[in-house]
């Protein structure tokens, strides 16, 4: 079954011409559409909507009732600054008796202009604190931007049952970093929180990159650097 994409309008489409992805995710899983969301798009008005297979007509109206309905809320309660933007605020490093601190690098290529979703699986219950991210410097555009969250697609947590939602349906655990805007002179950042939040074993840590660039610039490789302890 290949990807399908279901375009829309933002500003004419949705309810108050505003998108929040994160609880619009949540609410495309809690209709009555049965086939497993892949993930969301955003490029300036243009939200594109891809699912793992095609639609029936059906669905398809019933998807554009939600997209029609969607306030743009966000589903969290995370402060954000006037701007709509999270604001995310740098501690030094916790230390946890007992647990072994790791660092854990991964390097990913995003093809410019596309947006770049990567999934990486946790293993082993964990609490993980934050980590730092860099964009090889001649490849980042100040449009770019990032987000980085904590999915659960094999119902870890018991969601997709308890809901009905298929499995492999990404559903957001946590979005803890929301649009982190790239700057292109000095494209890296350090994002921790005060104290480090377990996560379970089989849930996955999400990096989303949206590159901006045009046609014939430079793919960004993004670097990061996860900051987690086990025991």
């Amino acid at each position: 079954m290949a990807l399908t994409e279901y375009p829309f309008v933002i500003s004419t489409d949705t309810a108050n011409g505003v998108v929040d992805l994160d609880s619009l995710t949540l609410e495309i899983a809690a209709s009555s559409i049965t086939v497993a969301l892949d993930n969301l798009t955003r490029s300036g008005d243009a939200l594109g909507v891809w699912f793992k297979a095609g639609l029936t007509q059906a669905q398809q109206t019933t998807l554009a009732g939600v997209i029609a309905a969607h306030t743009g809320t966000p589903s969290g309660g995370e402060p954000r600054d006037e701007m709509g933007n999270p604001v995310v605020t740098t501690y030094a490093f916790a230390y946890i008796e007992g647990q072994k601190t790791r660092f854990k690098k991964f390097k990913y290529d995003v093809p410019v202009g596309t947006t770049g979703i990567f999934d990486e699986l946790i293993t082993t219950q964990v609490w993980i604190q934050g980590g730092t991210y860099r964009v090889k410097g001649a490849n980042a555009d100040d449009m770019d931007k990032a987000d980085f969250a904590v999915v659960d697609k094999d119902d870890v947590l018991g969601i997709h049952t308890a809901l009905g939602i298929p499995l492999g349906t990404p559903i957001e655990v946590d979005h803890y970093v929301v649009s982190e805007w790239i700057e292109s002179e000095n494209p890296q950042a350090d994002l921790r929180v005060t104290t480090a939040g377990k996560l379970y074993a089989g849930l996955y840590l999400r990096a989303k990159y949206e590159s901006a660039g045009q046609q014939g610039d430079a793919d960004p490789r993004v670097f990061i650097r996860y900051l987690w302890f086990e025991e």
